[in-house]
């Protein structure tokens, strides 16, 4: 096996390219199968991934993915992110008591479940080298929504890329 270090990768007009503004920093990556309810227009997290920053100020682009499942013909429901640093959790995205719980229809047609995909960025004035774990997160509207049944074999995901300010 080989290694390679060098402290600095330059296009050809003179623009560096690692760790310059825009840059991808890091990937993290979590996936799961665990089962778990929302109530009404409360969020709930399904799983999260944890990183450690690699600069400081950095933003962080988040996709999450899951499965719903509700019984209840019209039933609606939405994702939402949020991160806990040093203790303190922030809600990025999903706002409880009504807020956009409302999102999209979990059983249009009766046939009990619906995929949910949500994305979006939050900007951070964390140190380089802090923990944050970001927190994928469900509700319903109108009724109990099972996230990742078990019945169904699905996985959530949530993917946390740290992009360079």
């Amino acid at each position: 096996m080989s290694t390679i270090k060098t402290n600095a990768i330059q296009t050809v007009a003179g623009k560096p390219i690692l760790n310059s503004t825009g840059s991808i920093l890091q990937v993290a990556y979590a996936d799961s199968t665990t089962q778990v309810s929302a109530s009404a227009q409360t969020y709930t997290i399904i799983h999260s991934v944890t990183l450690t920053s690699v600069a400081a100020n950095s933003r962080y682009f988040m996709d999450g993915y899951c499965h719903a499942y509700t019984a209840s013909t019209g039933a609606r429901a939405n994702l939402g992110f949020s991160v806990t640093i040093g203790g303190t959790t922030t809600r990025i995205y999903g706002t409880d008591g009504g807020g956009d719980s409302w999102g999209t229809n979990v059983n249009p047609a009766g046939n009990g479940g619906a995929q949910f995909n949500r994305s979006g960025v939050y900007t951070s004035s964390a140190a380089a080298g802090t923990s944050l774990t970001f927190n994928l997160l469900g509700t319903s509207y109108d009724a109990t929504t099972i996230w990742n049944y078990i019945g169904y074999s699905h996985k959530s995901t949530i993917t946390v890329m740290e992009i360079s300010a």
